[in-house]
């Protein structure tokens, strides 16, 4: 999934998603074990908190694409975020689970939450544990959490197959991934067909077994040409060198000048420690030193263009001076409020677009409730009514036992009720909540952000009080 989402890069997208089409045109179905989507979910988490960690500001992204060994969550993170005005975690991690939504509803990729064993089962969970291990000692590195997810995708791809895995063609059941370590485990581990398939073996089995194209061919032969970086840097130490650089500047070039410079040095003294909190100490120092090496060569440079100046006609050097400040104020200042007035108009014209959405998600609600209400309303008025016909109709001997009836199935229905949720029955309370309930679907179908918004609305008050002072 973090290939075919982008966050290994575009490359990688686009060659998973041409193998995503080739399964589903060959009528294949692929889903997502409840295991594989918790481990996405807890690994975009993990790397959010590590983000959350070591503060910083701008960064230019295209630093990742050079330096770093392999496309991460960090360089996903710096291109979203390059250009927006609101940028919180909260609102990145919202949309990659909206980028996953939309990719399995193009793929018509399911998640599969039926499990085939009792997860509680001590043997069961001493097989898995087994299996753990086992992955464990194969790889050597990565996270113990890591082995167990694919130990259970594992444990459930071997029972979702029970006894069918003699040859390929009963065989329903794989799972593709990208893990070489997991699939040498499994070749010394499976008696029949494999459990793990690669990418690039399953796109050999369609090609075989289905018709196939040059662009299949050529999908497939990408596939084993994937590029393998050797460089000097892992995007973990490389968020934390540009977490210091950050904190120091946020001009692109000075960043780009300051990693030229790192680089060069195969980061000496700065990459002496796995601690993150002191790689960014060691770049912030660093950098602070080579701006300011930089700003005295700079003075140097203006103090001997100030002492040709002096040789110039004191009387017109004044004027040449003063001439060239009011310029430069001007321009700057002219500058400065094009950049505000553009961003105000940004900023209004996604409050406005906000705002819209809001107010359509707003009606829709009312339209949702009143139907709602109206429903639930109607079972106590008929009731009422058959019991009106009802005395119309039966004597009162026949009535005295369905009123003992009916007024003993309410009191029950208060019981049970109280019993299965807690609290006793408030139909005020009820229908406040109920309104929350499809006030929260309604802004959600919508994409109404109230939070996004009154970030907006600060943001506009802000440009609006710095452009009235310019």
């Amino acid at each position: 999934m973090y290939r075919a989402l982008g966050i290994n890069g575009n490359t990688r997208k686009e060659r998973t998603l041409v193998f995503f089409k080739k399964c589903i045109d060959s009528g294949q179905e692929l889903l997502i074990s409840k295991f594989s989507k918790k481990e996405f979910i807890d690994t975009i988490e993990y790397h959010i908190n590590n983000l959350k960690k070591l503060p910083f500001g701008r960064i230019d992204p295209k630093i990742f694409s050079k330096y770093c060994s392999n496309p991460s969550l960090y360089e996903y993170y710096h291109f979203w975020r390059n250009g927006r005005i609101t940028y919180g975690f909260d609102s990145f991690y919202a949309y990659i689970i909206g980028e996953y939504e939309s990719l399995c509803k193009r793929f018509n990729i399911l998640e599969d939450y039926k499990i085939p064993y009792d997860e509680s089962d001590n043997e069961i969970f001493n097989i898995i544990e087994k299996y753990k291990d086992e992955i464990e000692t194969t790889k050597i590195y990565g996270f113990e959490q890591s082995h167990r997810f694919d130990a259970q995708n594992y444990f459930f791809i071997e029972k979702k197959r029970a006894k069918n895995n003699k040859n390929i063609q009963d065989t329903k059941y794989y799972l593709i991934t990208t893990d070489q370590k997991l699939k040498k485990w499994d070749n010394e581990h499976s008696a029949n067909q494999p459990i793990t398939l690669l990418p690039s073996h399953w796109m050999g089995l369609l090609l075989k077994y289905y018709s196939r194209t040059d662009d299949d061919y050529k999908s497939f032969v990408s596939f084993l040409k994937l590029k393998q970086h050797d460089n000097s840097i892992n995007e973990h130490e490389l968020q934390a060198v540009l977490s210091g650089i950050s904190e120091i500047t946020e001009d692109f070039s000075r960043q780009n000048k300051a990693m030229e410079v790192l680089v060069e040095r195969k980061f000496t003294g700065v990459i002496d420690s796995k601690n993150p909190s002191i790689i960014k100490e060691n770049a912030k120092s660093f950098t602070k030193d080579l701006l300011e090496k930089e700003l005295e060569e700079t003075h140097i440079s203006y103090k001997q263009q100030l002492e040709s100046v002096k040789k110039l006609n004191e009387q017109e050097k004044e004027k040449l001076l003063e001439r060239n400040k009011k310029y430069i104020d001007e321009v700057l200042a002219e500058k400065a409020k094009s950049g505000l007035q553009d961003k105000y108009g940004d900023v209004i014209r996604e409050i406005k677009r906000i705002t819209t959405l809001k107010r359509n998600a707003e009606e829709r609600l009312e339209e949702v409730y009143k139907k709602k209400k109206f429903y639930i309303w109607t079972f106590p008025v008929i009731m009422s009514l058959v019991l009106f016909i009802c005395v119309l109709i039966f004597p009162w001997d026949v009535m005295e036992k369905i009123t003992w009836i009916v007024s003993a199935l309410i009191i029950g229905l208060t019981y049970l009720y109280l019993a299965v949720f807690g609290k006793s029955l408030n139909p005020e309370k009820y229908f406040v909540e109920l309104k929350e309930q499809i006030k929260k679907n309604v802004y959600r179908e919508f994409t109404v952000d109230l939070s996004e918004l009154n970030e907006l609305k600060e943001l506009e008050n802000e440009l609006n009080k710095k452009l009235n002072k310019a």
